[in-house]
């Protein structure tokens, strides 16, 4: 058995699906912008929002995600195909003095809480700033057959 996949890989040009091991649909990290990384091979496509025309494959005429745009990310669920999220949020503080204190209101993503505050407190708001940590490009592919 294990020769058998030791020929598989050596006579596999790219050693994409080489194995078997992902299924059609199924969705990997790819880092194809690197220096010597081969082409992708017929059983893969790039998840761009692109038709399938490749009538060799089960996934005929269906349209995959568009997962490769700026701000996607996968989201794991019980089932797939379902999208959410918003590409922007509005954050709104109201703030007023009271008798005895400052009281202020917070409001994001249309969820608002108010507090009371009774002592001083400073504020300061910078455009632009990422909520993203740290993070590191990937091509998503997916196996198409």
């Amino acid at each position: 058995m294990f020769g058998e996949i030791a020929q598989r890989i050596r006579t596999n040009s790219n050693n994409f699906g080489a194995f078997g091991i992902t299924p059609i649909g199924g969705i990997v990290a790819w880092a194809g912008s690197f220096t010597g990384v081969p082409k992708l091979n017929q059983e893969w496509v790039q998840c761009n929002g692109q038709k399938i025309t490749d009538t060799a494959s089960p996934m005929f005429g269906q349209t995959l995600p568009n997962l490769n745009s700026p701000g996607s990310f996968l989201y794991g669920s019980s089932s797939s195909g379902n999208t959410g999220g918003a590409t922007s949020t509005t954050i709104s503080i109201t703030i007023s003095t009271v008798l005895g204190g400052t009281s202020f209101n917070y409001t994001a993503g249309g969820a608002s809480t108010a507090f009371n505050v009774s002592s001083s407190f400073n504020s300061t708001a910078t455009n632009g700033v990422s909520t993203l940590p740290p993070y590191y490009t990937v091509i998503w592919i997916m196996r198409i057959k």
